[in-house]
């Protein structure tokens, strides 16, 4: 076990409790927009159309230049729905890192404890993003083709810079791992 100064201490220990804080309004904000995809009585989501399709009832959408409104049926209310919820995964990694802080501030050296939170943010950061454009994505075509049927341009993207953070942490868990063997070989020797 390290010895850590009492500000240093303080410190991860004050960042860990601003991870959590910080996890937990993400995590309202994103419960907040799964109800409102479920409950609006028309949604709106970013497209880049201007007019609305051939088929499409008069007064049934609102568009304008970014995003389109309109009654969407319950597997398109669900597929948003499931793309919101796949925002969390950025929660689960704050939250991670919250307790990584947490248990460095109390003096904690290469742990399973650090070695399993690094471990389980990594994968579901760049898991989830992944995951989150695809079912974005299928999203956006399942209310385009209820929109009209014509080929929208709309947007959907992959959060890159998730992704590669995600991994980023996943190699920080194999070094954390290796850390901890290193430390368990070393132990009997001094």
């Amino acid at each position: 076990m390290f010895k850590l100064g009492r500000a240093d201490r303080v410190a991860l220990q004050g960042l860990a409790i601003t991870a959590w804080v910080g996890a937990a309004v993400s995590a309202v904000e994103i419960v907040a927009g799964v109800v409102g995809w479920a409950t609006a009585e028309m949604p709106t989501f970013p497209m880049g159309v201007s007019e609305p399709g051939p088929h499409v009832a008069s007064g049934s959408a609102v568009f304008t230049a970014a995003a389109v409104s309109f009654g969407l049926s319950a597997g398109a209310r669900a597929l948003f729905a499931g793309a919101e919820v796949l925002s969390l995964a950025g929660v689960v990694a704050v939250a991670a890192a919250g307790f990584l802080f947490w248990t460095t501030g109390r003096g904690a050296g290469f742990g399973r404890a650090l070695t399993m939170s690094a471990g389980v943010a990594g994968p579901t950061l760049a898991i989830g993003a992944m995951l989150q454009a695809g079912l974005g994505l299928a999203a956006a075509m399942v209310a385009c083709a209820e929109v009209g049927g014509a080929p929208f341009e709309f947007a959907a993207s992959l959060n890159v810079g998730q992704v590669v953070t995600g991994l980023a942490i996943t190699a920080v868990a194999y070094v954390f791992s290796r850390g901890s063997r290193l430390q368990q070989d070393t132990e009997g020797l001094v």
